[in-house]
């Protein structure tokens, strides 16, 4: 059917009742934002609305019209809608307005991911729990973001896409996008200790990801870090001296000197460690040096 008989036809029925329920863009505000902005998950937005530019996604059901954005109409069963306590607000609102008619639509706003993360949410819905699908990060995103409590709240859909989440093998820049994406602080904080002590550096990719605050975080925490581990290691140098000089009062300075050398030489190891970063590269230089 086409996007003009369908609109058409509803208006002739005059069987079409619309709630509305905007959302802002922003997650975290005061105002319990309906819906995050996030940069790892962007939906194009459709070149088709309901009047001349809506695109249709019809999910074998036809008694809801939900309307996102004047972007998409998604037409689903009002009883896959009605576990989102927000979409079972408005398909209530709907029905008391007209409550002979067999179609009702309503209407929902947001950021420009509400239409993608609606579909990718209807997508986890309709995957059989005998297949058990490995689910993908995006849309386990997706889904959580509709489903949040300062969403569409769908609690055990929620906390099912959390437990999901948490089951993948992400690295740190990964889970830091989903800590982001959801909003979740704890999340982004262990991923931020495990950045702290990784040994490889941060990339342009991964510094324009975080952020210049978060990269600066980082960067400052790595080097007191790395200040402490240093001075830990000149301290031991000096007790390690002392101790060898204590041991070898009757031994003779050849013998000493030698003993001495083994000790420091450990040390360096240690301390060149500290400076570049990579073992191996501080034994070579030391060994390098010890050779000549």
């Amino acid at each position: 059917m086409s996007t003009s008989n369908d609109t058409s036809k509803s208006v002739k029925r005059g069987v079409s009742v619309s709630a509305t329920l905007d959302a802002t863009n922003n997650w975290g505000s005061s105002n319990a934002a309906m819906h995050p902005r996030t940069e790892s998950l962007k939906a194009e937005p459709s070149l088709l609305t309901l009047y001349e530019s809506a695109s249709i996604h019809d999910l074998n059901g036809v008694n809801v019209r939900l309307q996102i954005n004047n972007a998409a109409l998604i037409k689903t069963h009002e009883s896959r809608i009605n576990k989102f306590t927000r979409l079972k607000q408005l398909t209530e609102a709907a029905k008391q307005k007209d409550p002979q008619s067999d179609t009702i639509t309503i209407t929902t706003n947001g950021g420009e991911e509400l239409v993608d993360d609606f579909l990718k949410m209807f997508k986890l819905l309709d995957a059989s729990l005998i297949d058990q699908p490995k689910h993908e990060p995006n849309v386990l995103v997706s889904a959580a973001r509709i489903a949040a409590p300062n969403a569409y709240q769908y609690d055990a859909l929620y906390q099912y896409c959390l437990e999901k989440l948490k089951e993948l093998s992400l690295n740190s820049m990964e889970r830091i996008r989903v800590a982001r994406a959801l909003n979740i602080t704890d999340w982004e904080k262990d991923a931020l200790t495990e950045l702290f002590g990784r040994k490889e550096m941060i990339t342009r990719d991964e510094a324009n990801t975080l952020g210049m605050n978060t990269y600066w975080e980082i960067a400052t925490e790595r080097e007191i870090r790395n200040g402490s581990k240093l001075e830990g290691v000149l301290q031991e140098l000096k007790d390690k001296t002392k101790e060898v000089r204590d041991q070898t009062k009757d031994i003779p300075p050849r013998g000493v000197f030698r003993m001495l050398a083994l000790e420091i030489l450990g040390l360096l190891v240690q301390i060149m460690g500290c400076l570049v970063e990579e073992s191996w590269l501080a034994a070579s230089v030391v060994y390098m040096i010890w050779m000549w």
